[in-house]
């Protein structure tokens, strides 16, 4: 039975929320038979690169998706309770790259109109925004939680109907009632209600309907799993009749057959070949996705024309013998090592300067062919901001210090010549990576030498890259024993209390051990922890079932942060070719890490606020 399932999280992009991994469930549809799988993420779209890196391994084609939060108006707020308007679920799938574009725009701008309930962000949109970023995108209403299925339930078929016309009215074909096979059923609603109204309204208004499986996990045996996940991330016991459940193991990776048939039992044959019949539809009228992962990088071309000695170049490129036909960045780029030549160099004895020339001819040679001069240019010139506008800069670090050409630049102040330092550690002719530099400011300058990257390249063409959490045995065993102290007997004894238990599970983990090479690592796994922890081990003889549940849990990740110091700076809007989010603190970050974010062809600054300046300049301060 040819099946596509178009409503899927993943444990990358709907954290908290899901177990499966992205890797896992691509394996997992190709098991099945099942050609296309679409990525629809609680708000995000950071599963999306791991999805494209799927697809080309499995050949199962990747759907860009994302389930989104939607409200009809940003403005309304509840006055008796003083919260906004409850948020729904609206699925959309990009069928081509305006529509992926438009998909990425659309989630942006919902993060521009977040709310933030108990530390989590939730991104919304309107119906604004599906009326003016439709086109290319294919919506479906969802789950029980849409805001066709949420009328529905509560008993308001006619706005219901409403709603469905609305959104029939801004993409016509292009939208799908979306039944789901279960029977999720609580006071509040009943799935078996929901879908039976959808096929009424469907048959009524000539809305075609489609299927899906809203898949949390990957079988049906990891339901307890994800159970016990959703517990420990509300704070909550697992017994406690007042927390968020699902009640049924329905949302695992089904296969086409499974849903047809509940289809058909429950509903008929008619229903059943339509809706599954239209998954494939969708996913062949879904393009595959190619244009996600661009070629080449989205470095901005350094723009000499806004500097004080562009005039001083133009003369200087006309009279010296630099071709006329190279590139406007790499000819500033010689410019200003000529007369950083001349400031730094000139003095020195004929055969020294021979010797710094015939080293920056090399260097240029190099990063020349790489394509790396606008890269130097811009990192020298926000260098040179902050020191003219009174910020401490570092000395410098790391390789860029074999660089005669970054010492030129005033990139860093250690002369490498001198001491003797290899620039083949920086840059050479077989290295095609994009340089890495670190730049140190005193902590109280750093964000006004970011403040002036985002007003000189555009404010969406700068943006925080992200880094990830995972859940730690540290975090998450001692959270289990919280969780599931009601349910476990012999977990706590009489005269023991939950908390003193987790809390002394907490201080056995160990938060770093020494590899092999003396080096300290953080990221401890369980079996780790286990073969440094006594008392661990001890607990998981003690407790084997609750130590089940770790394994399926840690790793798993937990919590998007933003990257303190590395800002991705591009020649366009960001927000064309990747999602970026919108952090607490209300800054603008790439829903990827730092390698994602690289293999993308963005390209990393790092921005380090340096302690060690701080103490010098407040030294210096008390001196004068």
């Amino acid at each position: 039975m040819d099946f596509v399932n178009l409503h899927v999280h993943t444990s990358l992009g709907s954290m908290l929320d899901a177990l499966a991994g992205v890797d896992a469930l691509f394996n997992k549809v190709k098991e099945y038979g099942q050609k296309a799988l679409a990525i629809t993420d609680h708000g995000t779209m950071a599963a999306h690169y791991d999805a494209v890196k799927a697809s080309e391994k499995t050949g199962v084609k990747f759907i860009p998706g994302c389930e989104m939060y939607f409200v009809n108006s940003y403005d309304y707020i509840d006055d008796s309770k003083r919260k906004s308007e409850r948020r729904k679920h609206l699925v959309l799938l990009a069928q081509n790259q305006i529509g992926y574009k438009n998909l990425l725009r659309a989630n942006f701008i919902g993060f521009e109109h977040q709310v933030q309930v108990v530390g989590r962000i939730f991104p919304r949109i309107n119906w604004s925004v599906l009326e003016e970023y439709n086109e290319g995108l294919i919506c479906t209403t969802a789950c029980a939680n849409g805001p066709i299925s949420r009328l529905i339930s509560e008993d308001r078929f006619d706005e219901a109907v409403e709603v469905a016309q609305r959104l029939y009215d801004i993409f016509k074909n292009r939208l799908y009632l979306e039944l789901q096979p279960h029977h999720l059923k609580d006071e509040n609603l009943s799935q078996e209600k929901i879908n039976r109204a959808l096929i009424e309204i469907g048959s009524k208004y000539g809305i075609p309907l489609t299927v899906a499986v809203d898949t949390h996990y990957l079988t049906r045996d990891d339901e307890k799993y994800h159970d016990v996940l959703m517990a420990i991330n509300s704070k909550k016991p697992v017994d406690d009749p007042d927390r968020h459940r699902y009640g049924i193991d329905d949302f695992y990776v089904k296969t086409g057959e499974e849903v047809y048939e509940f289809l058909k039992k429950h509903y008929g044959k008619d229903v059943a070949e339509e809706a599954v019949g239209n998954t494939v539809k969708i996913a062949d009228l879904c393009e595959t996705p190619d244009y996600i992962m661009q070629k080449g990088n989205h470095l901005p071309i350094f723009d000499p024309k806004g500097e004080k000695d562009y005039v001083e170049f133009l003369k200087w490129r006309e009279s010296s013998n630099t071709p006329k036909n190279l590139a406007e960045d790499k000819a500033f780029m010689r410019f200003k090592c000529v007369k950083g030549f001349k400031e730094k160099i000139n003095q020195f004895p004929k055969e020294e300067r021979n010797n710094y020339w015939e080293r920056i001819k090399y260097e240029l040679k190099i990063l020349e062919g790489n394509n790396f001069s606008s890269y130097m240019l811009i990192v020298s010139d926000f260098m040179r901001w902050a020191k003219d506008n009174g910020i401490m800069t570092g000395i410098g670090r790391g390789s860029i210090a074999g660089s005669a050409i970054g010492y030129i630049l005033d990139i860093h102040k250690v002369d490498p010549i001198k001491y003797g330092l290899l620039f083949e550690r920086f840059q050479n002719a077989f290295k095609k990576d994009l340089p890495d530099i670190d730049t140190d400011f005193i902590s109280t300058g750093r964000d006004r030498v970011k403040e002036y990257c985002y007003n000189k390249y555009g404010r969406e063409n700068c943006a925080q890259v992200s880094n990830i959490t995972t859940y730690s045995p540290k975090s998450v065993i001692p959270n289990l024993v919280k969780s599931m102290r009601n349910v476990m007997p012999g977990l706590i004894k009489e005269d023991e209390n939950y908390v003193r238990v987790s809390e002394a599970i907490k201080a056995a983990i160990p938060e770093e051990y020494e590899n092999e090479e003396g080096e300290k690592v953080k990221n401890v796994s369980l079996a780790k922890a286990l073969e440094l922890s006594a008392e661990l081990r001890a607990f998981a003889q003690k407790c084997p079932e609750l130590m089940d549940y770790a394994k399926h849990i840690v790793g798993l990740p937990a919590a998007f942060s933003s990257h303190a110091a590395g800002l991705v700076i591009s020649n366009e809007s960001i927000v064309n070719f990747a999602p970026v989010r919108i952090d607490k603190n209300g800054v603008p970050a790439v829903q990827y890490e730092k390698k994602r974010c690289e293999s993308l062809g963005l390209v990393k600054m790092d921005f380090l606020g340096l302690a060690t300046l701080d103490v010098i300049h407040d030294t210096l301060d008390r001196k004068s």
